[in-house]
């Protein structure tokens, strides 16, 4: 085994090893944001109970200064003395929206022990409630920031996974609407399909897509480029690359309605000349198809798009 290989099996390793710690943190943040989002609610339902006793009453408390033992009691909403006049209504007609003269004017009618008491329980959970809300923001830029993480990690470990074909590889996109919603957000700018060969010992690339166009196809059209790639054996290959590419975006209702372009190689370009990186420049069609397509559940059935590259093998010595 040669010591590249031993190299991408321990990067893969690594990979692996990274991906199930990132979904191991990614639930248990999601779990702390569930258990936050009842505590919430618990708060929220204390400060209803908390509130509705600052501001209407209790039948059991009475105003300092009253005659004859005059009490205020509940009376939907409605603060009224034991002669029946109304003295003022509730401030509530909602939660977040109430009258703060009427507010200002059912405090002052409480004893001033037990209105210090209950403004001093209701900001105690105003502040719980903000701080967590300002937790459950950041759990909420963590997990996306796993998420994608994961994603890329899960990218990455395919590029190592090299697949031989006989001309022809189709490449699989699962979760396109995120995807697309992560180009659109320069989250994601492009994606790079597995590589694949023509043969064990051939030629090596990979297929280039840019969701939310490159160039002039940049947010109208779907980027769609070839990438030549180094390989061990390519010392015993011919270069420039000769042979014909082309695309296909797969209609999975009906196939004869695919779209296809198709393009035989610049034998001066840098893209098809023998790779001294790891990739050559991608060449290939900055307006493949229209990003409406993306949006077309004959492409995106399931949630995932279909691409199909066939390299034309004549004159290639296959092994």
């Amino acid at each position: 085994m040669n010591s590249h290989l031993v190299n991408v099996l321990e990067l893969v390793s690594e990979l692996s090893l990274s991906m199930l710690t990132l979904k191991a943190s990614n639930e248990e943040l999601r779990k702390q944001s569930k258990e936050k989002d009842s505590k919430i609610e618990k708060l929220e339902r204390k400060m209803v109970k908390l509130e509705s006793r600052l501001y209407i009453g209790e039948d059991s408390v009475e105003r300092d200064g009253l005659k004859n033992g005059d009490a205020y009691h509940r009376n939907i909403g409605t603060l009224c003395p034991r002669d029946g006049s109304v003295v003022a209504k509730s401030p509530y007609s909602r939660l977040d929206s109430y009258d703060s003269s009427a507010t200002a004017e059912h405090v002052a009618k409480f004893p001033s022990g037990v209105t210090h008491m209950l403004r001093e329980s209701v900001d105690k959970h105003e502040n719980q409630i903000m701080r967590l809300h300002e937790s459950m923001h950041g759990l909420q830029q963590n997990i996306t920031q796993y998420s994608i993480a994961v994603d890329e990690l899960r990218l990455r470990q395919d590029v190592q996974d090299v697949k031989t074909t006989h001309g022809t590889f189709i490449w699989k996109i699962p979760d396109i609407r995120r995807r697309y919603r992560d180009a659109l957000d320069r989250k994601t700018i492009s994606l790079y399909s597995p590589p694949f060969q023509t043969s064990p010992h051939g030629y090596r690339m990979c297929v280039r897509v840019y969701l939310n166009g490159d160039g002039s196809g940049k947010g109208t059209y779907i980027s769609m480029f070839f990438v030549l790639m180094r390989s061990e054996h390519d010392d015993l290959l011919t270069f420039p690359f000769k042979q014909s590419v082309k695309f296909t975006l797969m209609n999975q209702a009906n196939q004869s309605d695919s779209i296809t372009e198709a393009f035989a190689p610049d034998l001066k370009s840098q893209s098809f000349q023998k790779p001294e990186g790891e990739m050559n420049v991608a060449s290939g069609f900055p307006r493949f198809a229209r990003q409406s397509v993306l949006q077309d559940e004959r492409f995106t059935k399931g949630n995932v798009i279909y691409i199909k590259a066939h390299v034309d093998l004549a004159g290639l010595a296959l092994d």
